[in-house]
């Protein structure tokens, strides 16, 4: 796995995030449009206001969606599996907690007692490595 497969997964994790904001967006925007008809209620013909969600651009945003997330979850595999071949359990551990579960290099010091300088070298020796 490259440094730019790596930054590739955090780059999808926020796009997803964008995605599914705009997806909720979406739901709550509402189009209108207008229609002459008659109705139960009034049986003459007389402009109908009709209002509802935009189906369409709704599930474009999903179909990318759903696109971006099978992209990521091979990544994620093709991670997890690099992961395994590294020969530290700790540095296996600074990784998943990085690139997986997306959290800042601050609190994988806080939670393993380095700070954030720590990490970052650990992450970058690796990267190095690999490259």
């Amino acid at each position: 796995m490259t440094k730019t497969e790596l930054q590739q997964i955090i780059t999808l994790k926020a796009e997803i995030k964008t995605l599914q904001q705009q997806v909720s967006e979406v739901k709550s925007l509402t189009v209108s449009d207008t229609v002459t008809g008659c109705t139960p209620a009034r049986p003459d013909k007389h402009v109908i206001r009709i209002t509802g969600i935009d189906t369409r651009k709704s599930e474009q945003l999903h179909k990318k969606m759903r696109k971006k997330l099978d992209e990521l979850q091979d990544l994620l595999y093709e991670l997890e599996v690099w992961i395994e071949e590294l020969p530290d359990p700790e540095t296996r551990n600074i990784f998943r907690l990085y690139y997986r579960n997306g959290l800042t290099q601050k609190q994988i010091g806080d939670e393993l007692g380095y700070d954030r300088s720590g990490i970052s070298r650990k992450i970058q020796k690796v990267l190095e490595e690999v490259e």
